[in-house]
């Protein structure tokens, strides 16, 4: 890492390089409305990423950073490309091997001065995925979560289905997964797979074969913090989960990551953390809500889920989604229990 020069992306300073990621500093709370990611990103205004100009800010905050690989990377594409837009250089950059493995850990642990160094490079990859109005379709990925994981989630998900609560989860980082399940399978450590289910028109994933430097994984790439509900969980099918993508423009932005649960020391995805009516109304739409701290287990008396108890809590999810206080807090419990379950992402991108 190099020292940091004086040259920033649009109405941010400078600041050290970014230290490696640590689980804590996803600290208790954290949700995509508070995350270090939105603040960075907002920071820089839409329009610029459209213009040519922009390359030049993503390689100067590249370099500010000492994030060489990055700017290496991206520079010898931008020269083999010159005529493409900042957000195909930074979908063909995604594809290799320069940034992704970096840029997850940092979007997992919501490291500061990491989401900093990344924003430039990460709006222009945005620009791509979002707002692509694709097909509905049926996509695929490997787990790393072995038989006693799904056998756990599958006892949460049970109790979640009994009480007629969907449970929804948001990714804080890019998420790949593949149009064929034969590239899911080369990823999946024990033979379980995630199957995604695309509604026509998702405002939030982009079929990226087209500027990949591996032809034939056929991606398509969904942003960070992107919602999912999880409609099945089935240890002997051929998929372990079914993930129904959600729009993220209409899900809540507090739905929450939990500490020490949400995030592992293996990198483990985010958990589920909120929980929504049938309705699709968030239950637990409130930071304060969400966040008893130090309050005691509720509903099903699942330990791991104090950020998810409390009286407050359970009262938030009634008054929004019409549940007795003990669907209430049974769902929470539910919940809580999840974040601390499932645990699917590894190094590669499809796992």
């Amino acid at each position: 890492m190099g020292t940091p020069q004086t040259k920033g992306y649009p109405n941010q300073s400078s600041g050290n390089p970014y230290t490696t990621p640590s689980n804590a500093d996803f600290g208790g709370g954290k949700h995509f409305a508070n995350s270090n990611y939105k603040r960075h990103l907002l920071a820089i205004p839409k329009a610029k990423v459209d213009e040519m100009l922009f390359h030049q800010c993503i390689l100067d905050n590249f370099k500010s950073f000492g994030e060489q690989s990055g700017y290496n990377a991206y520079d010898a594409k931008m020269k083999k490309h010159p005529d493409e837009p900042p957000k195909l250089i930074a979908t063909r950059v995604w594809t290799g091997s320069a940034v992704y493995p970096r840029l997850k850990g940092i979007l997992m642990n919501d490291n500061d001065d990491g989401c900093k160094a990344m924003a430039p490079f990460m709006r222009a990859l945005n620009r791509q995925l979002v707002c692509q109005s694709p097909k509905a379709m049926v996509t695929y990925r490997g787990s790393k979560m072995n038989k006693a994981d799904i056998i756990l989630l599958k006892e949460f998900w049970t109790k979640a289905k009994e009480a007629g609560v969907p449970l929804i989860t948001r990714v804080p980082a890019y998420y790949a997964s593949s149009t064929e399940l034969s590239v899911a399978k080369r990823f999946s450590t024990h033979g379980f797979r995630v199957k995604f289910i695309i509604p026509d028109g998702c405002p939030n994933c982009c079929y990226i074969e087209s500027w990949t430097e591996f032809k034939g994984e056929h991606e398509v790439l969904f942003p960070p913090w992107t919602a999912f509900r999880i409609d099945k969980v089935d240890i002997d099918g051929e998929y372990a989960l079914e993930l129904a993508v959600l729009d993220n423009m209409l899900q809540p932005e507090t739905i929450q990551v939990l500490p020490g649960g949400g995030i592992s020391a293996a990198s483990a995805i985010v958990g589920i953390s909120a929980i929504t009516g049938v309705a699709g109304v968030a239950a637990l739409a409130s930071p304060a809500g969400l966040h008893a701290a130090g309050a005691g287990a509720v509903g099903a008396g699942i330990p791991g889920i104090s950020a998810l108890a409390g009286a407050a809590a359970v009262s938030s999810a009634q008054a929004v989604v019409g549940m007795t206080a003990a669907e209430a807090g049974a769902s929470l419990a539910v919940a809580g229990s999840m974040s601390a379950a499932l645990s699917v992402d590894g190094e590669s991108k499809f796992g």
